[in-house]
């Protein structure tokens, strides 16, 4: 048949350029060619590639060639179609899978042979600015003879840094020694005279309702406090106060750093990404000062992974600045997400002010007479509706994917991921799955996880849930984020009676395009404005 018609189909069409250049029609001509030809390549690669090829991955499909390289709107688009089964992106000339169907994403979480994580992570460390030669010394595989214990097993010093992350944020005395020491920093930066000389705080407060006084408030800008207060603490609890002393701005540096990093999530090219080069390198200026100052200025830290990361590279040669480019990987992974997750929080809680009259007596048992927070255990373990509140702000706003590297041809989900491509994971689909929450996904209703059921009477499983992403690569930060942000709503709920200061605000906006490595920023602008009123504790 094809056979037939193909003689026939390039007669024709000589016929009919013929006919337009003895017209002298060129431009139309031109037209004629550049249609048919976009017809051609449409109609081959998005109708008849997948019917001749039915086990290859489906591509989804676009409009103009080169186009496809808005992921995040892309993917809200694939992720409505019914079947979930595995897609592929194309994305400055790179082809990506993704995959979203829970029995899928435990299927490729367990294939650890073929599906490998090790190609993203070094390029996160190229990201960050790390030599090619001490890259390759941190991914080497070590000698036999090599001294210390783990090496005799062949691991790579960037993997034993990983573990050494993992053993100090895991929950046990290492996490323990941490959230203490963030526990003092937010107990004592939530007073109420350290509020009043916030940075953030507006000197105008705002008109109140009459039954308050608000020469006792309190407004700061939610979005920029948070951000401050979490970082500052995370920063004294891993790296002592070292870093205050070299730059007392440098969380708001980092502010500025973390809201260009989605471009090294994009790969984009160093002309492209010039501001954001700019402000990693002078964050890893500063990490440099702290690796070069003697031990004895810089012996205050709460943590023992600093020194441990520090001593692994200089064993291997490593220079400082590179040293600094590994620190600064650890120093954006803790502090990233918890800003973010704690300004999602309590934007939902200023909404829900009977929620907040909930939490408040179920942490009441966690402290002492004084205001202050005498046991973590309670807060960490009893409160179940601080839980599910964690647990809906997760969903809502958890924007978390893996990415794995196809080393060999693997089939997932019925359909063959070809050598070579990278395989994305994103869990917002999963967490905004009616079947799985219900119809009203898109709403703040904590109380769906008190009941540990789906939308279909079935229990909750791990599958379902995966706000930190999974398998090895499940984020090791997880519950040092998660028990900063408990303290600090805990703390806010027990001092002060929380508003919306003075017109009503809404709830802000996530920035749904650019990508994150957990949870999603607000959009630009999209703050609230908080008022804090002192709160009389009744013993």
């Amino acid at each position: 048949m094809l056979a037939e018609i193909a003689p026939l189909a390039a007669d024709g069409w000589r016929s009919m350029q013929l006919r337009f250049q003895a017209d002298g029609g060129f431009v139309l001509l031109f037209i004629v060619n550049i249609t048919a030809s976009w017809a051609i390549w449409w109609l081959w690669r998005f109708v008849l590639t997948p019917r001749l090829f039915p086990l290859e991955v489906k591509e989804y499909p676009y409009w103009i060639p080169g186009e496809n390289f808005i992921i995040r709107t892309r993917f809200s688009k694939m992720s409505q179609a019914k079947d979930k089964e595995p897609l592929q992106l194309t994305l400055f000339g790179f082809t990506m899978y993704f995959i979203s169907r829970a029995e899928d994403v435990t299927e490729a979480y367990r294939n650890t042979r073929t599906l490998t994580f090790d190609e993203f992570y070094q390029r996160v460390f190229f990201s960050m600015g790390t030599s090619k030669e001490s890259v390759l010394k941190l991914f080497a595989q070590r000698s036999k003879e090599a001294e210390d214990a783990e090496s005799k097993q062949g691991k790579p010093v960037a993997q034993i840094l990983r573990e050494l992350q993992i053993s100090q944020l895991q929950p046990g005395p290492n996490l323990d020694s941490l959230e203490l020491a963030e526990l003092a920093y937010l107990d004592s930066h939530t007073q109420l005279d350290s509020l009043r000389t916030s940075r953030y705080s507006y000197q105008n407060i705002r008109g109140g309702d009459g039954a308050t006084d608000v020469s006792e408030c309190v407004e700061l800008s939610l979005w920029h406090w948070c951000t401050d207060i979490t970082t500052r603490a995370s920063q004294r609890s891993l790296f002592g106060s070292a870093l205050d002393r070299i730059d007392p701005d440098l969380p708001d540096r980092f502010l500025e750093f973390d809201d260009l990093s989605w471009k090294m999530l994009y790969q984009f090219p160093d002309f492209l990404a010039r501001d954001l080069l700019k402000k990693r390198d002078y964050l890893r200026g500063v990490l440099k000062t702290f690796c070069d100052l003697p031990t004895k200025e810089r012996n205050d830290a709460e943590t023992w992974v600093i020194k441990s990361t520090e001593e692994s590279c200089r064993n291997l040669g490593i220079p400082s600045e590179d040293t600094a480019s590994v620190l600064l990987i650890l120093y954006w992974g803790t502090n990233t997400n918890t800003r973010k997750a704690a300004f999602w929080l309590i934007s939902h809680l200023l909404q829900n002010p009977t929620l907040v009259d909930a939490l408040r007596t179920e942490m009441a048992p966690a402290f002492g007479r004084d205001d202050t927070i005498i046991d973590l255990g309670h807060l960490h373990s009893r409160c179940p509706q601080l839980e599910a509140a964690w647990n809906e702000t997760m969903r809502l706003h958890g924007a978390a994917a893996s990415i794995r590297t196809v080393t060999a041809d693997t089939v997932i989900g019925g359909r063959t991921l070809r050598a070579g491509r990278r395989l994305v994971i994103p869990y917002r689909q999963l967490h905004l799955e009616p079947s799985i929450f219900g119809e009203d996904v898109k709403t703040f209703r904590p109380d769906r996880f008190l009941s540990r059921k789906t939308e279909s009477g079935e229990r909750l499983r791990l599958e379902h849930f995966r706000p930190f992403g999974g398998g090895s690569t499940i984020c090791s930060g997880r519950h040092l984020v998660k028990r900063m942000v408990a303290i600090l709503v805990a703390l806010l709920l027990r001092r002060y009676d929380i508003s919306m200061a003075g017109e009503q605000q809404s709830l802000p906006v996530e920035d749904e395009w650019r990508p994150v490595l957990g949870i999603a920023d607000p959009k630009p602008g999209h703050d609230v404005r908080i008022r804090l009123t002192p709160r009389k504790v009744v013993p």
